[in-house]
């Protein structure tokens, strides 16, 4: 902001997600926090029920329809993304794994992790529409009269 670097709390990125901070400060990938049983990414796919090929594209299509609608809901609102969300990514598994173990996810730094993956590119978009509006509030940036 105005050519300098401005460094937001994750305790008010909290409060202006209305998240708990509560659970793992989970760092996507493939890596699960030392408090998880080992994650595999054979043990995410049976746990989400996934009936296909493990070489390849996974397809959203090779899972039953309640966990369907869970990875619709992670692609497009938690783990926003452009492109296809049709396909299921290692991410998109270990997320759903964790949340059908009952791990407890700390929301807010798992947002800000998935928003610095964005970093640098220009024709990627970044999602957390309502959030970035509410954060440029917080630093009180007017954004009256700017492009999307």
């Amino acid at each position: 902001m105005g050519g300098r670097m401005r460094v937001i709390p994750l305790s008010v990125i909290a409060s202006l997600c209305n998240l708990s901070m509560d659970g793992v400060p989970f760092r996507g990938g493939l890596n699960a926090h030392d408090s998880w049983e080992s994650y595999s990414l054979q043990e995410g796919l049976a746990t989400i029920g996934y009936r296909g090929n493990v070489v390849g594209k996974l397809s959203v299509n090779l899972v039953p329809t309640e966990i369907r609608i869970l990875h619709y809901l992670l692609t497009y609102t938690i783990l926003p993304r452009g492109g296809n969300h049709g396909v299921i990514q290692h991410e998109d598994v270990l997320v759903m794994w964790a949340m059908l173990k009952g791990y407890k996810i700390c929301w807010p730094f798992f947002i800000i992790q998935h928003m610095l993956k964005f970093q640098g590119k220009t024709n990627k978009p970044i999602g957390y529409g309502p959030l970035l509006s509410k954060v440029y509030q917080y630093l009180g940036v007017d954004t009256q009269g700017a492009r999307k």
